[in-house]
């Protein structure tokens, strides 16, 4: 079985926002880095949500990969690890985030490439109407779309939900930078590809910078 991606998307109290995503930054290698089955683990910075600016809520994205689902029910909800990092930054958080896994498709193994520029954007949400074969043509739709404008070396991924978060999909592109994403993604092709994409689902859109 490849190793499955989970995603948490967090919001702080908005007083205490920068904290605590700088806390979460800092937190997060200290209590999830030596957890056995993690092969990744990052804090990232939402900078744009459904194409506006959210730089200022510094909301944060926890992105891991596990070996298996197993190993990331060792650790949530009820280890030890777990509880000392959330009595680090419980306070600072404005709700209960809900983690979610996903499995890739059959082409992909593992999600973590399209973090290497520090810059990626995530399309997620629930399917309607039973559309995953449109779902995954309508993504490589996009991907064509991307790499006709970026002529880079662009990093993509996708994926299904499994157990809580079964029916939701994920795609995941790596880009070079935010400057590259705003040119690229203002394109007319793209941007009829990205509104082909939202119509086969409940579909959000997040663009999230990350450092080392």
């Amino acid at each position: 079985m490849p190793p499955i991606t989970e995603l948490v998307i967090g919001a702080f109290r908005p007083e205490v926002a920068k904290e605590g995503l700088a806390l979460m930054r800092s937190s997060v290698p200290k209590y999830f880095h030596p957890l056995p089955g993690i092969l990744l683990q990052r804090v990232g910075h939402m900078v744009e949500h459904n194409g506006e600016d959210i730089s200022g809520e510094y909301r944060s994205l926890l992105f891991i990969e596990w070996e298996t689902p197993e190993d990331f029910h060792n650790f949530y909800p009820k280890s030890k690890a777990f509880g000392e990092f959330v009595a680090t930054v419980g306070e600072y958080l404005g709700g209960k985030p809900t983690p979610r896994l996903f499995q890739p498709v059959p082409e992909h193994s593992r999600s973590n490439a399209t973090l290497q520029h520090g810059v990626t954007q995530i399309f997620t949400g629930r399917v309607v109407g039973g559309k995953q074969d449109e779902t995954s043509g309508a993504w490589k739709k996009l991907v064509e779309a991307v790499k006709e404008e970026e002529k880079g070396d662009l990093k993509e991924w996708s994926g299904w939900g499994i157990e809580d978060a079964d029916g939701v999909w994920t795609g995941l592109l790596g880009w070079e930078s935010v400057e590259t994403h705003e040119a690229v993604t203002a394109k007319k092709g793209v941007v009829e590809a990205i509104r082909a994409l939202k119509e086969q689902g409940d579909f959000e859109d997040f663009v999230v910078t990350f450092q080392e």
